[in-house]
C-alpha cells in the first residue's frame, strides 16, 4: 500500500519543482499556494508539516500552471494591493506592490474629510482607484478602461470590497469619454509604459501572459501619454492633483509632457526601494 505524502513532503517538493522552471522565489510562492489550497495562513505550514495530504486534482493544475511561469496572481485568481483583496484574470495587469507609492502620494493631496471627485484612468482591475476609494471614504471614483473585460474585473472589485455604491465604470478610449466625465480633484493612472522592442526581454510571466495592451508604449514606451496627459489637464478643476505612474527613465520626458498639457510637475513619485516609479502634476487652471 502506498504512502501518503505528509504537508511537508508537499512543500519540499514544490519548492523543488518551482525552482527548476526558474522561479527566483520559489520556497515562498510553493508556501502561498499550499496555504491557499489547505485555507491556513503560511505561518501554519510548518506545524502542520507531519500532517497527511490529501490528493487534489485542483493543486497539479496549479503547480503545472506556475512552472508553465503563469503568474501566481492568476493561478491563485487574486492578489492584495493596499490591503485589499483584489480579483485578477488574465484581463488585467497583476497589481504590482511598487504601484502603492502613487497611491500614497495622492492621498497625501486629497482632504481626508470632503466630498471628492477621482478618476482612475486605465484601471485595469480598480487597484489605484480602489484604493483611494477606500481611503476616502467620501470619495466618488470613476473607474474608466478601453478594455471592456478589464472594467468588468474592476467593477466586480469594486462590488466584492462594498465600494460600488461610490464607483462608476466607463469603457472607452481617454479623450472620448471627456464629456461623460466631471471634473475631477483627483486623477491617478498606470499607462502602458514599456517600448516595444523591450517587451520580449520581459520576465516570462508578464511577456507571455498579462495583457499586451496594458503594457506596450510604443517605440518610445510613452505613445499614449501625451493623449493621456491632456485629458487629465481637461478632467481635473484647478488645484487638482494626478498621479501617473512610468518607467524609472521616463519621468523627465513625463513631467516636460505635462507640463506641455497645461499641468505644473511637483515631486517625483519614488517607490519603497528609491526607485522613480512616476510624477506628480497639478493642474493650475
Amino acid at each position: 500500500m502506498k504512502t501518503r505524502q505528509t504537508i511537508g513532503e508537499v512543500r519540499r517538493a514544490a519548492t523543488a519543482r518551482l525552482a527548476a522552471a526558474g522561479i527566483a522565489e520559489a520556497a515562498a510562492e510553493a508556501d502561498w499556494l499550499l496555504a491557499e489550497r489547505l485555507g491556513c495562513s503560511r505561518t501554519l505550514l510548518a506545524v502542520r508539516a507531519g500532517e497527511p495530504w490529501d490528493d487534489d486534482p485542483r493543486w497539479e493544475d496549479w503547480m503545472r500552471r506556475r512552472a508553465a511561469r503563469e503568474p501566481l496572481a492568476y493561478v491563485l485568481g487574486h492578489r492584495e494591493f493596499y490591503g485589499l483583496a483584489l480579483q485578477v484574470t488574465p484581463a488585467v495587469l497583476v497589481p504590482r506592490w511598487d504601484s502603492e507609492a502613487l497611491v500614497e502620494a495622492l492621498l497625501q493631496r486629497l482632504p481626508a474629510d470632503q466630498p471628492l471627485r477621482l478618476a482612475d484612468l486605465g484601471c485595469g482591475s480598480g487597484a489605484l482607484g480602489l484604493a483611494l476609494a477606500a481611503q476616502r471614504p467620501r470619495a466618488e471614483v470613476w473607474l474608466v478602461d478601453c478594455s471592456r473585460a478589464a472594467l468588468q474585473v474592476a467593477l466586480a472589485n469594486a462590488a466584492r470590497l462594498g465600494l460600488d455604491d461610490r464607483v462608476q465604470g466607463h469603457c472607452g478610449d481617454f479623450a472620448d469619454l471627456l464629456p461623460a466625465l466631471p471634473r475631477c480633484d483627483g486623477v491617478i493612472s498606470n499607462p502602458p509604459y514599456i517600448a516595444s522592442g523591450e517587451l520580449a526581454a520581459l520576465e516570462p510571466e508578464v511577456r507571455d501572459h498579462e495583457p499586451r495592451l496594458a503594457l506596450d508604449g510604443g517605440a518610445d514606451g510613452l505613445q499614449l501619454y501625451p493623449a493621456l496627459l491632456r485629458t487629465i489637464g481637461r478632467l481635473l478643476r484647478p488645484g487638482g492633483w494626478a498621479a501617473v505612474e512610468c518607467g524609472d527613465r521616463q519621468t523627465a520626458a513625463v513631467a516636460a509632457l505635462g507640463r506641455a498639457a497645461g499641468l505644473l510637475p511637483g515631486p517625483e513619485i519614488r517607490d519603497l526601494g528609491g526607485r522613480p516609479r512616476g510624477c506628480l502634476l497639478e493642474a493650475t487652471a
